[in-house]
């Protein structure tokens, strides 16, 4: 089932909503960047900070794919408004509905970061340092294994139960090793 919010207010905690209270002239604006793995949509306060952060490899969703600027909405008096805009376009970016193109000007292009073998990216593009990272060690495992790894979904728990092996593996060697 769709996701029918990308936001609540919970998600970024009290501190961001003092924020947005303490200033009540702050505006959100809703965009659309063109990447190498199609049209990402977001939305934010403070447009060229976010956008340096695109374009920096910050976001690791966008990392490594040479996000530029298509379109930026005008300027929306809640972050709620900005979210709910967001989420609206990010469903019709992926239904492909003319009315994306209504809207932006830009022919909806779904967002779909993909490996070199064309998988789901586990921590953004392919060639990101945590992609790189994960793939070295794992080299000599099985293919199923590599794909686990790389869901999204998965990769914090997997990420933790290999950290977690190489700590018990060093604490058992070390155990063995100090006791002969």
């Amino acid at each position: 089932m769709p996701r029918r919010r990308f936001y609540e207010p919970e998600d970024l905690g009290c501190d961001q909503d003092r924020r947005d209270a303490a200033d009540p002239g702050r505006r959100f604006y809703v965009y659309v960047l063109g990447t190498d793995y199609g049209h990402y949509v977001g939305h934010t306060a403070r447009m060229a900070t976010r956008l340096r952060q695109h374009r920096r490899d910050e976001v690791p969703s966008t990392a490594g794919g040479g996000p530029s600027l298509l379109w930026r909405s005008g300027p929306l008096a809640t972050r709620r408004d900005a979210a709910s805009f967001e989420a609206a376009l990010k469903a019709l970016r992926q239904k492909r509905s003319p009315r994306f193109t209504e809207i932006t000007g830009v022919r909806p292009l779904p967002f779909r970061p993909v490996s070199r073998r064309g998988g789901r990216a586990a921590g953004g593009p392919a060639g990101s340092g945590l992609g790189r990272a994960l793939r070295r060690p794992l080299r000599g495992l099985g293919r199923e294994l590599r794909r686990l790894l790389r869901s999204r979904g998965r990769r914090r728990l997997w990420l933790v139960l290999a950290l977690a092996a190489v700590v018990l593996g060093r604490v058992a060697r070390d155990a063995i090793g100090g006791g002969s």
